[in-house]
């Protein structure tokens, strides 16, 4: 998983609704993984992302070169831009979990990929189930 990814991801357990973004992330392994630099890319991502929570993620991954706040002139700076590219784009997070800072609900990251699937009891969109699918099958038994 890139850091990318993980600026678009926030819980979605019912009832936490409140300080579910952005998701804390424990590391157990991760890799480098070399991609090619695109300035021009980068300027037109940045503007797009959650600066605030990128920062924050940042910080907690001891990537402590990023202002808390960007002004213009770091879109010019070179360095900026290349420090910003392998962050987000070739620092990628192998096995861990992220955690929701607000319900403590853990969506474990294997072999790259994060898992954001929810029990149905966990589920925003969960609804009881129909008296219909209550009722005993119909069908012959094959007993």
């Amino acid at each position: 998983m890139r850091l990318l990814s993980h600026n678009l991801l926030m819980c979605n357990v019912k009832g936490c609704s409140e300080n579910n973004y952005p998701l804390r992330i424990l590391v157990q392994k991760s890799k480098i993984i070399e991609a090619e630099l695109n300035p021009d890319f980068l300027r037109k991502l940045v503007t797009k992302l959650d600066w605030k929570g990128l920062h924050t993620t940042l910080i907690s991954l001891d990537f402590h070169k990023f202002p808390e706040q960007l002004a213009e002139d770091d879109w010019k700076n070179e360095e900026f831009l290349k420090e910003l590219h392998n962050v987000l784009m070739q620092t990628h997070i192998i096995e861990g979990k992220l955690v929701c800072p607000n319900c403590q609900r853990e969506y474990p990251i294997v072999n790259g990929i994060p898992n954001m699937i929810l029990k149905d009891s966990d589920c925003l969109l969960y609804t009881s189930p129909s008296p219909r699918d209550r009722q005993k099958s119909r069908m012959p038994s094959s007993a």
